[in-house]
């Protein structure tokens, strides 16, 4: 649990005890009544201590928060047993100002790191599920050229021209020192002949640029795994794969998995570029800063893993545009701010993670016109208000998550009678 009269006293291992987790989820009886019972809660710190709180509150009374009954004890991982460490838990992040995420960053980019980092599972595979929703999810549309919205390629275009008309058109292509200007100078140092003009070449400048740019703005140089990288050969040149990058049959470039890999820094605007990308994959790293509003112009993206990292600008609602979403998990972050009404418009959204963030205001009643979601998890925020009953109409909603907010009311009885609804906390 948290305390908050002790904010001021935190060091740098209390940080990272309280940021830096490996979460699970014990699911344990809860009251299906006015109260709302917080699941014992075990995580698992990179210290190697489990942190074990039960917190119940009421949610008809605003003021429940400063009542609730805490109880919190730090056990040694040793002591634990492994089946305790099978399941997802959540847990109550304290804000963060900006000098302690630097000491956390600090501490994880030291020589010792790849020793220290943490494991993450992977994120849940999406499979078709056996009865869905009217209108349900349907595999996207894989874009076999340069985003459509780059519009005709000049045919006297270099690729300076051509970038800076479809991909970074703010000056920071032309400004030494900036991973724009890195990208594009490795761009035609490892590829002199690669010119604009055809929609396979278009493609091709687009993606190397997009993720050396990536690599650029996230200290690519300091990975873990970083193999193959930047050329000479290409991002799907069989047998010489560019780490963590998955490539289709027809060498489109499909996912981007770099998990626990020490990123560094802020996602670039220029990964819409990968206009292929379905699976785009980065939790366990040290991203900061926003989630890029242009992914919203990624048409072929299913899946963002985001989380345990240290975003901490409030949500774009552009994301919704990239309507073949089927996952967003940005758990264990810092974001502020609203929930994007948007989200509600995702018709192919089967999963939503947004837990352990800092997020306020009401849970948008417009996330129950994501009529697929199956699991919605935004416990350990500050969301306010009360629990929206249209929750309860989401026809295959199964995990419902809610715990450790400032919701006041009593719960709907059309969510506590929702006959297939089997987590709900």
């Amino acid at each position: 649990g948290n305390n908050n009269n002790n904010n001021n006293m935190m060091t740098g291992n209390a940080i990272k005890a309280n940021a830096f987790v490996l979460l699970y989820l014990s699911i344990a009886p809860y009251s299906r009544g006015s109260e709302v019972g917080r699941v014992p809660q075990s995580s698992v710190s990179s210290m190697g201590y489990i942190v074990e709180s039960v917190v119940v509150g009421n949610l008809t009374d605003s003021s429940s928060r400063g009542r609730q009954q805490q109880r919190t004890t730090a056990i040694p991982l040793s002591a634990t047993s492994s089946s305790s460490t099978r399941r997802y838990l959540r847990r109550k992040l304290s804000p963060l100002t900006q000098e302690q995420i630097q000491i956390l960053i600090d501490e994880r980019h030291n020589d010792d790191f790849q020793q220290k980092s943490l494991t993450l599972s992977p994120a849940p595979t999406l499979s078709p599920s056996p009865t869905r929703a009217p209108g349900g999810p349907t595999d996207p549309p894989i874009p076999s050229s340069a985003p459509t919205s780059q519009g005709p390629t000049i045919a006297t275009e270099t690729v300076e021209e051509f970038l800076t008309r479809t991909l970074t058109d703010d000056g920071a292509l032309q400004t030494n020192g900036t991973a724009q200007n890195d990208a594009y100078n490795e761009l035609i140092t490892q590829f002199p002949t690669l010119q604009p003009g055809t929609p396979a070449n278009d493609y091709l400048i687009s993606v190397i640029y997009s993720l050396n740019t990536l690599y650029f703005s996230t200290s690519g140089p300091s990975w873990l795994q970083n193999s193959n990288w930047l050329g000479p050969t290409t991002p799907c040149t069989s047998g010489n794969e560019w780490f963590g990058v998955g490539c289709g049959s027809t060498e489109e470039v499909t996912f981007l998995r770099l998990s626990g890999n020490d990123l560094l820094g802020t996602l670039p605007s220029e990964v819409r570029g990968i206009s292929t990308l379905q699976t785009f994959e980065v939790p366990g790293n040290s991203l900061l800063g926003e989630v890029p509003s242009t992914i919203g112009e990624m048409p072929a993206l299913t899946s963002l893993d985001g989380r345990t990292n240290f975003f901490n600008e409030s949500l774009p609602p552009e994301i919704a545009n990239a309507t073949s979403l089927q996952l967003i998990d940005l758990s264990i972050n810092q974001i502020p701010g609203n929930i994007p009404t948007e989200l509600g418009s995702l018709e192919d959204l089967v999963a939503l993670n947004l837990d352990s963030n800092q997020l306020t205001g009401p849970i948008p009643v417009e996330i129950a016109d994501a009529t697929n979601l199956t699991s919605l998890l935004l416990g350990s925020n500050a969301l306010s208000q009360s629990l929206p009953s249209q929750l309860a109409s989401l026809p295959l909603l199964v995990n419902l998550n809610v715990a450790d907010n400032e919701l006041t009311g009593a719960i709907p009885t059309e969510i506590t009678q929702k006959s297939n609804l089997r987590v709900f906390v």
